[in-house]
């Protein structure tokens, strides 16, 4: 908030009062004067509030996004909190970077423990799904990709999870 917005307010609360003292005693010109005045003022405090819009409607549009975003070189990759906040990635995050199909066989191998599919959202996979199909992958940066994921996803995941849990916010 820009620091004369209190005055502007102050400004155009008392204006507003004096607009009223004006015309009722019969005073034209000092109830233009004290217009222009309250004009002047509720002008700067719209100003302020409409250049804010923007920014909000930008938070509001990737508030979904707030803690599950994470980025490997250059691609998004989406992660969902399972139980224990133990982080699950998209698996078609996942699938596009193995260059993977979705309809091949190396889903069908995966345990509950490693790829989990809910009633009202995506297909998600674990870390140890995520090192499986790493090692089923053909691309170099898979092996690469599964050491990122753990250490910077899963391991400060877990490690928030439990300073939350001993009660020692971090």
């Amino acid at each position: 908030m820009h620091p004369l917005m209190p005055w502007h307010a102050w400004i155009g609360g008392v204006g507003a009062v004096l607009l009223v003292i004006c015309l009722s005693s019969g005073h034209p010109r000092a109830a233009l004067l004290v217009t222009a005045l309250c004009a002047y003022s509720w002008g700067a405090l719209l100003v302020e509030a409409v250049s804010r819009l923007p920014a909000y409607f930008r938070r509001r549009r990737y508030r979904g996004w707030e803690g599950r975003y994470y980025e490997f070189d250059g691609r998004q990759l989406r992660v969902e909190p399972g139980a224990d906040d133990v982080p699950w990635a998209w698996l078609d995050d996942v699938l596009r970077e193995f260059e993977l199909k979705r309809d091949g066989l190396h889903l069908g191998g995966l345990s509950s423990s490693e790829y989990r599919r809910p009633l009202d959202g995506p297909e998600l996979l674990s870390l140890a799904g995520i090192e499986r199909l790493a090692r089923v992958s053909r691309t170099p940066s898979a092996a690469r990709f599964a050491r990122w994921f753990e250490g910077s996803v899963h391991r400060p995941a877990i490690r928030r999870a439990a300073t939350v849990r001993d009660g020692r916010r971090g």
